[in-house]
């Protein structure tokens, strides 16, 4: 996790050197996270959030190199006889997109996105009991990786305001023991400085 810590920071530099124009931003929305894969039988779409930051490198008059740094609650839920388990796990997310703008305020983009497992938990509710079960033990039954292919598009608005939709779809299981992977949306606002 260190090395794309450093990476993201030697690129946020970067842009004092090479890039005609840059901006920084901050990023946040709500999430809705589920698991694919052959394990993934009755996995429901779960709430989550996400938040971080951005630098926006320009490549030319349209295209743009957009690496970030983000906390992510993903996860799933499934219910079964009035009981209802949910899986939360929290990352460090690392998207390296590319964006293509298509017009004054329209673009697309598409990227890798490196993830890093922070925490887990397992969250299990029934008659209006909630009970939170973490810890080591819980984190272990995942992998501390992940790897994802992002895409999405969004519409800037205004004094750097903006709103995109991304969908990821991750390429590496994220259980010890079974075969899961990560996909979700999230919708993301966005404050460029």
């Amino acid at each position: 996790m260190k090395k794309f810590t450093l990476l993201f920071i030697f690129l946020m530099s970067m842009h004092f050197s090479f890039a005609q124009q840059a901006e920084f931003g901050i990023r946040l929305g709500p999430s809705l996270t589920t698991f694919g894969g052959g394990d993934a039988d009755g996995s429901e779409f779960r709430f989550g959030f996400h938040a971080g930051a951005y630098v926006g490198l320009e490549l030319s008059d349209q295209l743009v190199f957009e690496p970030g740094i983000q906390f992510a609650r993903k996860g799933a839920k499934n219910s079964e006889f009035g009981t209802t388990i949910g899986v939360r796990n929290d990352y460090l997310d690392f998207p390296l997109l590319l964006k293509l703008r298509t017009g004054e305020s329209f673009y697309v983009f598409v990227g890798p996105q490196p993830s890093f497992l922070l925490s887990s938990a397992l969250v299990l509710e029934e008659a209006g009991n909630k009970v939170t079960i973490d810890g080591s033990e819980i984190k272990d039954l995942w992998n501390g990786f992940d790897f994802a292919a992002v895409l999405g598009f969004g519409v800037n608005i205004q004094k750097g305001l903006g709103v995109q939709l991304s969908y990821e779809h991750g390429l590496t299981n994220i259980s010890e023991g079974d075969n899961l992977f990560n996909r979700g949306f999230k919708l993301s606002f966005h404050k460029s400085f």
